[in-house]
């Protein structure tokens, strides 16, 4: 079956308007996506955020490699790496979307399943809340402690 002229005119004109299309859409998806700065700025901090807890952890594991005995210099960096972990138990909305890869929706999952169900008693427990797998866990796993609340 042959096409007449007008038709492959048609033709060529729906395949040139479906491609210009599409890179139009890849275009604005890719280049102007508004989700692509807040996750580049967040990536940013989370990527800060772990070379300071990396930064203590050095020092903490060298000053306790030097000095045996816990000195108050020891002590303190300890105290100040515990500082900047996040207690999952306890923490409130704000304080979880600090965690990488945990938003509001997320935040409020872990603290309705914190609610129903009582503490997390390890990290593996995460994986209950429903968004959370492993690979979440492992991401956030030098974040976070697990205390109990004091009464």
């Amino acid at each position: 079956m042959r096409l007449t002229q007008q038709e492959r005119w048609i033709a060529g004109f729906l395949v040139i308007t479906l491609m210009v299309g599409m890179g139009i859409r890849l275009t604005r998806h890719y280049l102007f996506s508004p989700n692509s700065s807040v996750s580049t700025s967040s990536i940013q901090q989370d990527s800060v955020f772990l070379k300071k807890v990396s930064l203590v952890d050095s020092l903490v594991h060298s000053a306790q490699l030097e000095a045996h005995d816990q000195s108050p210099a020891v002590q303190k960096m300890i105290d100040a790496r515990q500082k900047l972990r996040i207690n999952i138990n306890t923490a409130d909305q704000q304080m979880l979307e600090q965690l990488p890869r945990i938003g509001p929706a997320l935040a409020k999952r872990i603290i309705a399943h914190r609610s129903q169900n009582g503490y997390f008693t390890t990290i593996q427990d995460l994986q209950n809340v429903k968004g959370i797998g492993p690979a979440t866990v492992s991401e956030f796993r030098p974040y976070i402690i697990l205390e109990r609340a004091t009464p």
